[in-house]
């Protein structure tokens, strides 16, 4: 039990380090839907957030995948 603890602690806490920075913007980025997209798709902090959860997402649909065969 312990160790599915930690091991959610330490998920929990490498999301968190992956997302906060690109939380951290003054929203001054987004004059217009255009720009906004323009500068969501091209930062490297959102980059490293979609290509994160993108990774969570087909691990899971993996995982979940293999327990029902």
């Amino acid at each position: 039990m312990l160790k599915s603890i930690v091991t959610k602690l330490s998920v929990l806490l490498s999301t968190m380090a992956v997302v906060l920075p690109a939380m951290a913007h003054d929203g001054s980025e987004q004059a217009s839907v255009m720009s906004g997209l323009v500068h969501f798709l091209t930062e490297p902090d959102h980059l490293l957030v979609m290509f994160a959860v993108a990774g969570g997402l087909i691990y899971l649909i993996r995982k979940h995948s293999a327990k029902r065969f």
